[in-house]
């Protein structure tokens, strides 16, 4: 349920918006729109733009979330042809926009920044260095 309160309360026009949960057989789900274009990494080859995506991760660090998780595949691309930042089972507020959180030991390795290597906790800098690697990815 944490991912659910994190996403619903961003509203960015490059965050994929959250409908809500619907649960069935002892799962939950996450409610969202369907996405016909695909992840960025799919769609990067056609149009080769992340400043969306850069926007909406400056968008989340202003309000003090750590996403956890940056990665291509977690970029989908929109029918207007915009990048949404999806994927928030990693994401934490913070109590500062200065501090980093306490998540460790979780997400894609090959996207973690050295120092979580080492649990260190997911912050700021991990996600820009996430951000990166995507970069670099597509």
């Amino acid at each position: 349920m944490r991912e659910a309160a994190a996403w619903r309360s961003l509203q960015h026009p490059h965050i994929l918006k959250f409908f809500g949960t619907f649960k069935r057989n002892k799962h939950l789900y996450f409610v969202s729109p369907f996405i016909d274009n695909g992840t960025l990494v799919e769609y990067i080859v056609l149009h080769p733009d992340l400043c969306e995506t850069a926007d909406a991760l400056r968008y989340l660090h202003a309000n003090g979330v750590v996403h956890g998780d940056i990665k291509g595949s977690n970029i989908l691309i929109d029918d207007n042809v915009r990048c949404l930042l999806c994927d928030f089972g990693l994401s934490k507020v913070t109590q500062s926009r200065r501090t980093s959180t306490s998540m460790r030991g979780v997400g894609t390795f090959r996207w973690q920044s050295p120092e979580l290597w080492f649990d260190a906790p997911k912050s700021f800098s991990s996600d820009t260095y996430a951000f990166a690697i995507t970069i670099a990815e597509v």
